[in-house]
Formats: C-alpha cells, structure tokens, sequence
C-alpha cells in the first residue's frame, strides 16, 4: 500500500469508488482524490540511498506480493507535510 498527499482546496468528496484502507486512519479534513487497488500485485519499496542514473535507482529495495491499494489524499490546506505525517 502506498499513501501519498497533496494539497489543494477544491474538493470537498472523495473520489467515487474510493475508501480508506481498513489499518491506516486518514488526517482529519483530507479527501480521497485517487484510488486504485489491485486483488494481486507487486510493490518495489525503496530502503535505501537513491542513485541517479537514467532512471532513479535504490542501492536496497524490497519486493512485496499480494494485494495492493493506492490511495491519493488532498489535505487540508495550512496543514504540513511533517505535520500530517507525524498524526
């Protein structure tokens, strides 16, 4: 699974079809704008230093199997990217 933010103040729903991930609560006041989620797939999660080359590499990364939800939220507007994460 994978989380990322964006900050915005247009919308007030969240995208149809989307829902939160059952173990991870979402900020106070943040919308679903992107929701994807997959029976089965694969993740490539980065665990170490990046290297740029062509293409953006890890020097560690781990593979996960199994099922996948992507999740987008727009958060509130005057709300940090620390702050939100920290919550």
């Amino acid at each position: 699974m994978a989380s990322c933010f964006s900050f915005a103040s247009a919308q007030e729903k969240d995208i149809l079809g989307g829902k939160d991930h059952p173990m991870i609560s979402r900020y106070d006041g943040s919308v679903i704008m992107g929701y994807a989620f997959q029976e089965y797939g694969e993740l490539v999660m980065p665990l170490g230093k990046a290297v740029l080359n062509k293409n953006v590499e890890y020097l560690k990364n781990q593979r996960a199997e199994g099922k996948l939800t992507r999740i987008l939220y727009l958060a509130p507007q005057k709300r940090s990217t620390l702050e939100i994460y920290k919550n």
